[in-house]
């Protein structure tokens, strides 16, 4: 399991200010440098590959989906990304019950001819079918609608079972909100990560199989995690994150941590409430204000690692179970058994 010593939330990447963006701004100013230390919650961050200032295949993109069953004991993470000189794709299967992360990943040269869109809010259809057909994955966005398909049928499940598959799609609400940021670094002005998460996004079809046996996704109550990243970035990183979903009494609670202060916020249905700085100890989050405390139940660990020509990214991740409380605007949420995931991301 990940063990974290003191890790502060707000700290590893430089510190911002809290300057949230309203409405469609450009990324890029006259000169060609990219907007630090902004965030908002809709999309709004306006890029375009091809505007940018940079050698060409210096430009990261990825799509992740993780997709909780907390029902059924067990967690799904399809990556997809593409660097240029190369993608990575993987799909995981974590078995809370077993205590053990799975995973199937390939990586070829891809010119960004994978699919993958600028925007976040643009029509994606992406796919990735490997010569001997052991692996298969595609994820397709029409307006506020994703469908993702997967198939890994050599995959060998903590169980014993062979094969892992997946078909279903999740709707986004027009009025949901979700966490966007851009940050960069100080010492290089050419460089910057643009990140959006949305967490407690429903199934509202499909299924996963495994064993021979359909899990139907709406109906074991699963939560879906999208995360959309852009940018280049500086070579060398430590960056910690820590999400996780789970339904309430009157619909869903949420919250996303990250290395910067802006990476911290507090969901309640589709609504944010943004959070200051927190920090790692342990299984223990908290701030200094005592508005959160959350302990964490490591269930079982999953840790990949990706080469590419002259970049490295290593993810050791945590999935589990969050308990405990967030106070927001006065009034105190508790957090009963919230399934997600704590874990660092490593470049270098």
């Amino acid at each position: 399991m990940l063990c974290l010593s003191f890790f502060p939330f707000s700290s590893i990447l430089p510190h911002m200010d809290e300057s949230e963006i309203k409405s469609i701004i450009p990324i890029l100013d006259e000169n060609g440098i990219p907007l630090k230390d902004k965030w908002a919650r809709h999309p709004y961050f306006a890029y375009s590959r091809k505007n940018l200032r940079c050698f060409p295949l210096s430009i990261w993109q990825w799509n992740e989906c993780t997709v909780f069953n907390k029902c059924r004991g067990y967690a799904v993470n399809i990556f997809f990304s593409d660097f240029g000189s190369c993608g990575f794709f993987s799909i995981a299967y974590i078995d809370f019950r077993k205590g053990a992360g799975i995973q199937e990943s390939r990586k070829y040269f891809t010119l960004y001819r994978t699919g993958l869109k600028d925007s976040s809010c643009e029509n994606e259809s992406a796919s990735y079918l490997d010569k001997d057909n052991k692996m298969t994955l595609s994820i397709i966005k029409k307006g506020m609608n994703r469908h993702i398909i997967f198939n890994a049928p050599d995959m060998e499940l903590a169980d014993g079972s062979r094969g892992l598959l997946g078909d279903f799609s999740i709707s986004q609400s027009l009025d949901k909100e979700s966490l966007c940021t851009i940050t960069g670094w100080p010492e290089m002005e050419r460089k910057f990560r643009l990140y959006e998460i949305i967490p407690a996004l429903k199934p509202c079809s499909g299924f996963i199989r495994k064993n021979g046996k359909k899990d139907y996704l709406a109906e074991d109550n699963a939560l879906a995690v999208i995360e959309w990243q852009r940018g280049i970035w500086c070579r060398h990183n430590d960056i910690m994150q820590a999400f996780a979903s789970s339904y309430s009494k009157t619909g869903t609670i949420s919250f996303v941590f990250g290395s910067d202060t802006h990476s911290n916020a507090f969901f309640i249905d589709d609504r944010l409430y943004k959070l200051g700085s927190v920090s790692a100890e342990g299984n223990m989050i908290r701030d200094d204000k005592g508005a959160v405390s959350l302990h964490f139940t490591p269930l079982a660990a999953l840790e990949r690692k990706n080469r590419g020509p002259g970049f490295s990214i290593s993810r050791k991740q945590d999935y589990g179970l969050f308990d405990g409380y967030v106070i927001i605007e006065g009034k105190r949420i508790d957090i009963p058994e919230a399934a997600g995931t704590m874990g660092r991301l490593i470049t270098s």
